[in-house]
């Protein structure tokens, strides 16, 4: 998280930003100086990023109607923007919270104009009555369901809440799809 915090910080320099091997693996010579490389996003992500097929997504996504339950949060937000690339025929972002909602919106109207068809859906996946209305009026044809609650020591402190989310709003969900 830091290091990305960082990198955002230097991509609105005009600097070349680059990576430098860690302090470690300089003193016990497992890297030398001439191993500072530019960043790719495989530093931030601590592991290789996944290669996706384009093509495939192309196919099982384009023309359809996509609904993304937490589509204003930070996976349901990602999705939202890969989903957006395989032109489907609309995106449906339904979220508990309108600020982060309206956030995803905001950008994909930028980004896309008037050729992505997208609604913004303002519900709780808790409320069963809402839920299967939704999904009766939208009938979206692939849920992506990334609605959660996801803070685990939150979580552990709060568990009865954990469980009407997490489970039954999961519940709620998959009967209504």
């Amino acid at each position: 998280k830091e290091k990305a915090a960082i990198l955002e910080i230097c991509n609105e320099t005009d600097c070349r930003v680059r990576v430098v091997p860690g302090i470690y693996q300089l003193v016990n010579g497992d890297a030398i100086l001439d191993a500072v490389k530019d960043i790719q996003v495989e530093d931030l992500l601590g592991r290789k990023a996944v290669k996706l097929d384009q093509s495939a997504l192309d196919e099982f996504l384009g023309g359809k109607i996509v609904m993304v339950t937490g589509g204003g949060g930070s996976i349901g937000s990602e999705l939202c923007r890969q989903i957006a690339k395989c032109k489907p025929q609309k995106i449906i972002v339904l979220d508990v919270y309108e600020n982060n909602a309206y956030d995803i919106q905001q950008e994909l109207h930028h980004v896309y104009g008037e050729r992505l068809k997208l609604e913004v859906v303002i519900a709780s996946i808790r409320d069963k009555e809402r839920i299967y209305s939704i999904f009766e009026r939208c009938r979206p044809e692939i849920v992506f369901h990334a609605a959660a609650h996801k803070h685990v020591p939150f979580m552990e402190e709060n568990p009865g809440e954990a469980i009407k989310n997490n489970v039954f709003g999961t519940y709620h969900v998959v009967r209504a799809a």
